[in-house]
């Protein structure tokens, strides 16, 4: 299915045939979320114009927000979030786009999503907030962005 999201024409003859911009697989990931986990911007915006679901989650309760933050793609994670998608949305393991960003060191992500209002005190199954995660993985400029939004204050799970 991410084929059809690397060429506009491509994706554009297909909306157009099944007129479904939330057209899933089996595990019920869409095009959108294809498109995030890809960066593939245009297609990303074509299919919101179509309708797609921003927020539309999926098996493992992600959605395509948390594809785009794991993936340090901060054009689509802005896009996600100029369309209304949900920045404090947390997946089975209790992972937001903000933990996701924080663990894997990309700070121009971590900056998005703070300023879009991701709450920094939220907590992991394992009880770890996005900074405990950027600490463990020596993210320094995830960590100082996090603890200037904090207030550098004590945060839970920290």
């Amino acid at each position: 299915m991410g084929e059809i999201t690397h060429d506009l024409n491509i994706l554009k003859l297909f909306l157009n045939h099944t007129k479904d911009a939330n057209y899933g697989n089996i595990e019920g990931r869409t095009l959108l979320h294809h498109a995030a986990w890809n960066n593939h911007t245009e297609a990303m915006q074509l299919l919101i114009d179509k309708g797609a679901d921003v927020v539309l989650d999926v098996l493992y309760n992600d959605i395509p927000l948390i594809f785009a933050a794991e993936k340090g793609y901060v054009e689509a994670v802005k896009l996600l979030l100029e369309n209304k998608a949900n920045v404090s949305h947390v997946e089975n393991d209790s992972w937001t786009s903000l933990h996701f960003a924080a663990n894997n060191g990309y700070a121009n992500v971590v900056e998005a999503l703070l300023e879009a209002g991701a709450r920094f005190s939220m907590e992991t199954n394992d009880r770890k907030t996005a900074l405990r995660l950027a600490e463990q993985c020596d993210n320094a400029a995830c960590v100082a962005l996090i603890k200037e939004v904090s207030g550098n204050r004590t945060i839970i799970g920290s």
